[in-house]
């Protein structure tokens, strides 16, 4: 079976790294820890209560089944530091593969893309993964010896359609951080005080966790 730079892109353990913390990585803000664990514990309960309503539906019931079996594996995983230490060594492996196929394949050139002259469904997937990553912060564990990789990201990123769904998002969530604190500067009524400064900094601490 043919290995495609697609699949490499999605063997990337992104949940992991997004939401596990490594030796030399970057640090997640403890409002990013509340709210993976609260979202997993959702996720199960939803997936158990998904079970039971199709328990007699033997498609749907393996399908559910599978879905909570890997999400139990993900949890497991955000727990133990040695797999995610060997989560992050393939992670390494893997983007010297990409700087290897950026430095010698079609995108050598600095204008094609990493199966030829067109933006594929490969590319898409690595933008996914790499924006995913460097917001996160780790571009200087993984990528910044790799000069090839940084300037495919930084073209990856001026594309339009990234510039609206991903760059646009993130000054959003700016200009809303000032309006709260426009709000708290503002407020005299103790509890709205407070309101508004627990609600700045959540907004300000969980937002700097996918910071460019």
């Amino acid at each position: 079976m043919r290995i495609t730079l697609f699949d490499i892109a999605c063997s990337v353990f992104v949940e992991a790294l997004s939401f596990g913390e490594v030796e030399g990585g970057p640090k997640l803000p403890w409002i990013m820890r509340v709210i993976a664990r609260n979202n997993h514990a959702k996720k199960c309960k939803a997936l158990k209560a998904k079970l039971k309503e199709h328990e007699d539906d033997p498609y749907l019931k393996a399908c559910y089944e599978g879905k909570l079996k890997i999400l139990t594996k993900q949890i497991e995983i955000l727990k133990d530091e040695k797999q995610l230490c060997d989560i992050t060594d393939a992670t390494k492996d893997i983007t010297r593969k990409l700087n290897e196929q950026l430095t010698n394949g079609p995108s050598k050139d600095g204008t094609s893309w990493l199966c030829g002259k067109d933006y594929t469904i490969a590319d898409m997937q690595w933008g996914l993964v790499l924006i995913r990553l460097q917001f996160r912060g780790y571009r200087d564990l993984l990528w910044s010896q790799y000069p090839t990789i940084e300037r495919y990201y930084q073209r990856l990123m001026a594309r339009p359609a990234i510039q609206k769904a991903v760059v646009a998002n993130h000054n959003g969530q700016k200009i809303g951080r000032l309006i709260l604190w426009r709000k708290l500067s503002l407020a005299k009524n103790g509890k709205t005080f407070f309101l508004a400064a627990f609600v700045a900094a959540l907004v300000g601490v969980g937002a700097r966790a996918f910071h460019f």
